[in-house]
């Protein structure tokens, strides 16, 4: 937590001096712990073995296995063995979860708010990124891409999507989100967006009988088939505290609303609680609601504090907070491994 405390702080500066060399070093600091942990991480020896499998592979190999979704993993295997070390794999795994969510900040956000929103990704996604590795980068790389929605530039967003989807397959399902944003008026499609709030509630309500069908138009979602056979289940205490943030969100609605990249973030907030109702029946099937929730929810927080007149303590409580949480989910409980 040191670690990623110096680390925010020179990123911080950076961003308030417009410093490229400080924000390198800023970033090296999370990339180089990444980059030499040893068995840190529930599925660290699984990315172990898809690196030793991969970086055997020939290109023909992998072109005729067809897993597209593999990639990323393929790539950074075949760059890796170059070097003789699987640490070029993390690192390169590392370094697509942090840069896009780096540089967006350090080239659009007002300096003042840079601290607390890089502090956060750290302690959430970034850690997160530990563990499962390919979906954090997409998450990543999707977030970025939502630039291109609120500036109209629909070939640049969809290139992001493929991209974020050579790393986690799941990425594709963002592609749709483009067209939920009205860029005439710059503002939610409510006629497309309420029928389809109301789809994704019966799905994730009833998502073992639907998903057999949808895999019949979109092949692609036939490897999560898998799911529907698990019983694996949580308490999913994560829905409950992103409803307790969003109805906070909702209280202050008005005034976060001047901001139309705020609305675009609530949309995505609130679609992203409907998926996480799945977490009831199956931990792992509510990962889709990453993409919604993990980094838009870090920018509405930093918004919503900004509200307050008394900013310095509303952002000290934010990450007094999410500082304990993190001890009490990593630390504590020892949720994936982790520490």
């Amino acid at each position: 937590m040191m670690l990623y405390g110096v680390s925010s702080f020179l990123f911080y500066q950076a961003c308030k001096y417009k410093h490229k060399l400080v924000l390198l070093i800023s970033l090296s600091f999370p990339l180089i712990f990444a980059t030499i942990r040893e068995g840190i991480g529930t599925d660290y020896n699984t990315y172990l073995i898809m690196y030793e499998y991969n970086s055997k592979l020939s290109f023909t190999q992998f072109f005729l296995n067809r897993d597209f979704s593999s990639v990323s993993v393929f790539l950074f295997s075949k760059i890796s063995y170059l070097f003789g070390t699987s640490k070029i794999f993390f690192f390169l795994f590392a370094f697509t979860t942090l840069v896009p969510f780096s540089i967006f900040i350090y080239k659009k956000i007002n300096y003042k708010k840079s601290f607390a929103l890089y502090f956060i990704f750290l302690l959430t996604t970034f850690t997160v990124s530990l563990n499962i590795m390919k979906q954090a980068a997409a998450v990543s790389i999707v977030f970025a891409s939502f630039y291109f929605i609120l500036k109209n530039k629909f070939l640049l967003y969809l290139l992001s999507i493929l991209f974020a989807s050579l790393f986690h397959s799941s990425a594709i399902i963002m592609l749709p989100i483009y067209f939920l944003w009205d860029h005439k008026k710059g503002n939610i499609r409510y006629t497309i967006v309420t029928p389809l709030l109301l789809f994704i509630l019966i799905f994730s309500l009833q998502w073992r009988s639907i998903l057999p069908f949808l895999v019949k138009f979109f092949p692609f979602l036939d490897r999560y088939l898998g799911y529907a056979d698990s019983t694996i289940s949580s308490k999913n205490m994560s829905f409950f505290i992103d409803v307790f943030f969003l109805l906070i969100f909702i209280v202050f609605y008005k005034r976060l609303r001047r901001k139309k990249e705020n609305k675009l973030y609530l949309l995505l907030l609130l679609i992203g609680i409907l998926f996480e109702i799945m977490g009831f029946s199956m931990v792992y099937a509510k990962r889709l609601s990453m993409y919604f929730i993990s980094i838009p929810t870090i920018f509405l927080s930093i918004e919503t504090c900004s509200l307050f007149k008394e900013k310095k303590i509303a952002f000290f409580l934010l990450i007094a907070y999410e500082v304990m949480y993190f001890y009490i989910s990593v630390v504590l409980l020892g949720h994936g491994d982790l520490i």
